[in-house]
C-alpha cells in the first residue's frame, strides 16, 4: 500500500515538473535608415507551435519614446497584421512576415505611435505604421538572455496535481473505513 502511494506521489511530481512552461527573455534591436530601437521581449513557449514562440511582453524604447504596450495579434499595421510570434532557430531569434505590433507614447502619454516590426523577404527587415508608412532595409537581431528560462508554472499542471492529491486522499479515507469496518466485523477483535 505504502509503495503504491509512494509511486503515485512520485509520477504527480514528474508530471508536474514536465507540464512546467518556461518564459524566455531576448534582448532585441532595431536599426534602418530613420527608425531605431531597443529593449526586450518576453515569451511564453507553450502557447505556439514549435519553432515559433508567443511574444507576451515586449519593453524598450523606440525613436526615442518607451514601448508602452505590445498589441494584441491582428491590430495593427499593413496588409499582414502582427501574430507576435518569434520564430527560434539554433542562431537566433527572428520575427515572422507577420511580425510583432506595438505602440509608444510621449512622457505625458498624449501622442501614442503604433509600429510593426516584420520581416519583408529581400528587402530585410520592415517598419510599418499604423497610416501605412514604410520604412525598409531594417535589421532586426534578437539574442536570448542568460539565465532565462526559468520554468513558470502552468495552471492546467496545477490542478492535476490538486486533483491527485484529492484522489490520494479519498484513497486513503476508503482504505481505513475499510479496514475499521473489516475489524470491527472479525469475531476475533472482540
Amino acid at each position: 500500500m505504502k509503495a503504491r502511494l509512494t509511486m503515485a506521489f512520485v509520477f504527480a511530481a514528474f508530471v508536474t515538473c514536465v507540464t512546467q512552461a518556461r518564459a524566455t527573455v531576448y534582448n532585441w534591436s532595431y536599426q534602418d535608415a530613420s527608425n531605431s530601437g531597443s529593449g526586450t521581449l518576453t515569451t511564453a513557449d507553450a502557447s505556439s507551435p514549435s519553432p515559433y514562440v508567443t511574444i507576451e511582453f515586449m519593453s524598450g524604447v523606440f525613436n526615442g519614446l518607451s514601448i508602452s504596450t505590445l498589441l494584441d495579434p491582428g491590430f495593427c499595421c499593413g496588409p499582414l497584421s502582427n501574430d507576435n510570434y518569434l520564430y527560434t532557430s539554433v542562431g537566433g531569434a527572428l520575427l515572422d512576415g507577420h511580425g510583432l505590433a506595438f505602440n509608444t507614447s510621449t512622457s505625458d502619454g498624449s501622442n501614442y505611435y503604433y509600429y510593426s516590426i516584420a520581416f519583408a523577404n529581400n528587402d530585410g527587415y520592415a517598419v510599418t505604421t499604423l497610416n501605412n508608412t514604410v520604412t525598409f532595409n531594417g535589421t532586426f537581431t534578437a539574442a536570448q538572455q542568460l539565465g532565462s528560462g526559468s520554468p513558470t508554472p502552468e495552471p492546467a499542471s496545477t490542478g492535476m496535481v490538486l486533483a491527485g492529491f484529492a484522489g490520494l486522499f479519498t484513497l486513503l479515507r476508503r482504505r481505513r473505513r475499510s479496514a475499521r469496518a473489516t475489524r470491527s466485523a472479525d469475531p476475533r477483535s472482540a
